[in-house]
């Protein structure tokens, strides 16, 4: 594989946004409609995938003290000044703004559905209407990818910076050869991943956080391979849960899930502070811990009813800390056998607190796999249920998992929501 190649896929994978990105791209695709309105709408209605509405129903959005897509639909009318921001248009969230969304809500103006027919698992379409004007923005295939915008019928162009789609994303990659790319890329033009695992950390300020806070507590006084593992615990489970809550602590994104990118990057960053690491030790594992999650993440697609954190990320972090530990690509095929043939069946219901669980369990699961794998031998056989007789084959293995084993459990779990919507509801 072309290294070159290899960094603009990685640079492109990588996306700032403030938030969970479900309900950040239903925002951002009422806002470009809006925006192509040119006047404040009087209705507003949003049609969804049923992947995307799972992951927008219960989540915070950040800056409004509330939840779920109708929120998000509300407030994109008034952020239709960002509309060119892209995911980043979060970051734009005033108290001013979410007061006059409100009003959107209680007057009625606003609807959000999904449909099962959508042509694509991630799909958001906007449509915004005053008098006999209308106009309509869909995104479709990545979370900023709006690949139509329409006003009074008429196809209006895209605007570029909310367009753009990661290189090739349809594009899978042998692991191994994505690995040998990534060695030839000089660890200078790689730290722009230190920057954003810093960023991500900084997520991880302990304020309005209760499991933060236990995991916090947990952390104290550990030293060596339990520092790493109650750090990466931390550091994952805390910027997750902010995220999840709706706090406005932007963070990096990773193949378009802001968890995804959290457990990746603060999975590797957490033992690499535990082991003391060199800057460029870290730097080399953060990428290893990326391309590794942006691999098996394409694997899975973008919208999956797999946990992509679980999975993917945590494939990256078992990865990223072998490269810590010294250790050989045996190793760390080893390590990510191991998360695969543990968490492989661990379902996506939907973004919420629960996810930060979900997320330091596996992040400090992985690195304790890494450790495993290199200090102990200690490894998962090859022909053991998922994991398959290479790591190739395992991969194989989950993508079969994820498209034909799991396929009923997406209407399952948005059978169990909307149960919950229900009971929740005065």
């Amino acid at each position: 594989m072309d290294s070159e190649k290899l960094l603009r896929i990685i640079r492109g994978e990588l996306v700032e946004t403030t938030g969970c990105t479900d309900p950040g791209a239903i925002v951002l695709a009422v806002a470009v409609a809006t925006q192509a309105l040119g006047r404040t709408p009087g209705d507003v209605e949003v049609v969804l995938s049923p992947e995307v509405y799972k992951n927008a129903v219960s989540v915070g959005i950040p800056g409004a003290g509330r939840r779920g897509a109708e929120q998000a639909a509300a407030l994109g009318v008034e952020m239709a000044g960002h509309a060119d921001e892209g995911l980043a248009i979060m970051n734009r969230v005033t108290a001013e703004k979410v007061a006059a969304s409100l009003t959107h809500l209680e007057q009625g103006r606003v609807r959000v559905g999904y449909a099962g027919d959508c042509p694509d698992k991630l799909y958001i379409q906007a449509r915004v209407r005053v008098g006999m004007e209308e106009a309509l923005a869909v995104i479709q295939g990545d979370y900023d990818a709006v690949s139509r915008l329409e006003r009074n019928g008429r196809e209006l162009p895209l605007t570029p910076g909310v367009s753009a789609t990661p290189e090739a994303l349809a594009e899978t990659f042998d692991i191994e050869e994505a690995l040998d790319a990534l060695e030839r890329i000089p660890v200078d033009e790689l730290e722009f991943l230190l920057r954003a695992a810093e960023m991500n950390k900084a997520a991880t300020d302990l304020k309005d956080l209760r499991f933060g806070g236990a995991l916090a507590g947990m952390a104290e006084g550990l030293t060596g391979r339990h520092a790493c593992v109650a750090l990466g615990k931390l550091y994952t489970g805390a910027a997750v849960e902010a995220r999840m809550c709706g706090l406005v602590r932007p963070i990096t994104a990773i193949a378009g899930s802001g968890n995804i990118g959290i457990i990746a990057l603060l999975g590797v960053l957490g033992a690499g502070e535990g082991l003391e690491a060199s800057r460029e030790k870290l730097i080399r594992a953060l990428a290893v811990s990326t391309v590794v999650t942006i691999t098996v993440k394409r694997i899975l697609t973008r919208m999956t009813n797999v946990c992509g954190c679980t999975v993917a990320g945590a494939s990256g972090v078992a990865a990223g800390t072998v490269s810590l530990l010294g250790g050989s690509r045996a190793r760390m095929d080893e390590a990510i056998q191991a998360v695969l043939g543990a968490f492989s069946g661990v379902v996506c219901d939907g973004a919420k607190e629960s996810c930060a669980y979900k997320a330091s369990a596996t992040a400090g699961s992985a690195i304790e796999y890494a450790f495993f794998a290199v200090g102990d031998g200690v490894a998962i056989p090859p022909g053991m249920g998922v994991v398959g007789s290479t790591l190739a084959q395992t991969l194989a293995n989950l993508g079969k998992l994820n498209e034909q084993g799991m396929r009923e459990v997406g209407s399952c779990i948005l059978e169990i929501i909307k149960t919950n919507q229900k009971e929740r509801r005065p």
